[in-house]
């Protein structure tokens, strides 16, 4: 999923849901005051059912919809954080997972992130961004490398991330929150690849590659060179495999 920053204001932001992150002990009003953007973008808000309702408490979600075809946003995603004196990075990170999940499920396209709504949390909203960033990329369900393909599955194309002014700070936090998400699932790549699929020769051309990407050294240690470092139960183990 690409992350992009939209430097604009309200009324001219687009996409297919926005994702809005709700505290449970603050006030519907006043979260909407402090979250001007997000007023100003869809003022209905303030008077729609299903929002008024809409408790906050943790992982609860709930899809609410415009009330005129002419808005640009015309769905938004509240997610429920619970008390803010609990909102850790954990709690935050789960929450935009769960987000994305349901863009996922209803086929959506495009996310939009207020970043406003970050200022009402505790973290300072640069952690915080690189928590959405990197928990929206490692949120979304992806096909098993070794499953038949689902024809019906969908990946949401783009991440919106938007604000009427956007830093170089938050721009680096957003691309730490993005490495981040690709080294993980790297790792996660590699740990799930079978042996006789990547066997140690392979798995370190694997390491030499991402070290001279990233400007890394890297030493890779012969059998000989284990035998020498006394590695012998890693050696022991080895002896099972034809690799």
């Amino acid at each position: 999923m690409d992350v992009l920053f939209h430097q604009a204001e309200p009324k001219t932001w687009t996409a297919d849901v926005l994702i809005a992150l709700m505290p449970e002990d603050i006030a519907l009003a006043d979260i909407l005051q402090k979250n001007a953007e997000l007023d100003n973008l869809s003022p209905w808000l303030r008077t729609d059912a299903a929002f008024q309702d809409f408790s906050g408490k943790a992982y609860e979600n709930c899809m609410v919809y415009a009330k005129t075809a002419s808005e640009n946003i015309k769905r938004i995603l509240l997610i429920g954080l619970g008390k803010i004196d609990d909102c850790t990075l954990d709690v935050v990170r789960e929450a935009v997972a769960s987000a994305v999940q349901q863009a996922q499920k209803y086929k959506l396209n495009t996310i939009l992130f207020p970043l406003q709504t970050l200022n009402l949390l505790p973290g300072g909203q640069i952690r915080l961004l690189e928590e959405v960033v990197f928990a929206a990329q490692i949120g979304l369900n992806q096909p098993g490398l070794f499953k038949k393909k689902d024809p019906n599955f969908h990946l949401p194309a783009t991440l919106i991330l938007a604000s009427s002014t956007i830093s170089q700070t938050q721009k680096d936090a957003a691309l730490r929150g993005q490495h981040a998400a690709q080294a993980l699932a790297l790792a996660r790549r590699l740990a799930n690849t079978p042996p006789n699929l990547l066997p140690p020769d392979t798995l370190a051309q694997e390491a030499e590659k991402q070290a001279k990407q990233h400007g890394l050294h890297c030493s890779i240690l012969t059998e000989d060179a284990m035998h020498k470092a006394n590695m012998g139960a890693l050696l022991a183990v080895g002896q099972g495999s034809i690799h």
